[in-house]
């Protein structure tokens, strides 16, 4: 149950640094800790940040608790012990313990927990039922767990469907006529490309110790520079353009990424993030 991503070069944090992307996962945070505002306030609450990379969702998480005047003791778990210390360097006045692990060892790692954030990455995790029982069984009874994923079946805002499409052609274009003997395997799709729809996650949570669910959409707006970012990232492209090397792959998804908004005359392309709040029974 690994997430894996490579070095700086191919990294997600660049998209993390948009404004669409602070602005859904705060969105998130505020309904998970709305969720837990009948939760005694003479304690502090117990907070998880799983997969957290570089802090980008840890910080969120600290500047929302101090909004709401709750004391919490805050663990963010990653298996990358440069994207710990790099969120450790973004967070340095605030109470937060860093823990270096795989999310396979959640029950050796953590022994309880009221509020759980596993935020852009449940798409990426091939045993999904597996996670979830480990989540359900450190949680506190009417603990939470958030998370959200922009890879979904629903991801894709109606008509904008050609956009993907006709960015994945001028990729391959681009690799055939500058990179002729670079071609695409034909293997099975990336787990992130695995994508599930809204009701099927939906039965996965009610099935692995979730029996409340709350589901809502939100959209963002990707810019270019985003599309090229997030086209960047190792786990897109691994998706994208399965078997192409990653340096390969960012160019032409960058370079694709460009012609497209020119020849549709794009100023942004809408998405859907997937926001789910989920109370342990």
């Amino acid at each position: 149950m690994t997430i894996v991503e490579s070095d700086d070069t191919f990294s997600y944090e660049p998209f993390t640094q948009h404004a669409f992307y602070t602005t859904i996962n705060q969105a998130l945070v505020q309904q998970a800790l709305d969720q837990l505002a009948s939760f005694p306030r003479q304690g502090a609450l117990r907070v998880v940040d799983l997969a957290c990379g570089t802090g980008a969702i840890t910080q969120l998480i600290v500047q929302e608790l101090r909004q709401v005047d709750r004391q919490a003791q805050i663990i963010a778990v990653d298996q990358s012990r440069k994207a710990l210390q790099r969120a450790a360097e973004r967070l340095t006045d605030a109470p937060v313990a860093f823990l270096q692990g795989d999310l396979t060892e959640l029950d050796r790692l953590i022994e309880h927990a009221d509020l759980v954030f596993f935020c852009n990455a449940i798409h990426l995790v091939a045993e999904k039922s597996q996670l979830l029982r480990q989540i359900a069984r450190l949680l506190s009874p009417g603990g939470v767990l958030a998370c959200n994923t922009t890879f979904f079946e629903g991801a894709y805002v109606e008509g904008t469907e050609r956009c993907y499409r006709l960015s994945i052609r001028r990729a391959l274009e681009f690799l055939r006529r500058e990179y002729p003997g670079v071609r695409p395997t034909r293997q099975e799709h990336a787990t992130a490309m695995q994508w599930l729809t809204r009701d099927d996650y939906q039965h996965l949570f009610e099935a692995n110790g979730f029996p409340q669910l709350y589901c809502s959409l939100q959209q963002g707006d990707l810019s270019l520079q985003a599309w090229q970012d997030i086209g960047s990232y190792a786990g897109f492209i691994e998706g994208a353009l399965p078997g192409i090397p990653l340096p390969l792959g960012a160019l032409a998804l960058r370079v694709a990424a460009e012609r497209v908004f020119q020849e549709m005359e794009l100023s942004a392309i809408p998405r859907n993030w997937l926001q789910i709040i989920a109370v342990a029974g």
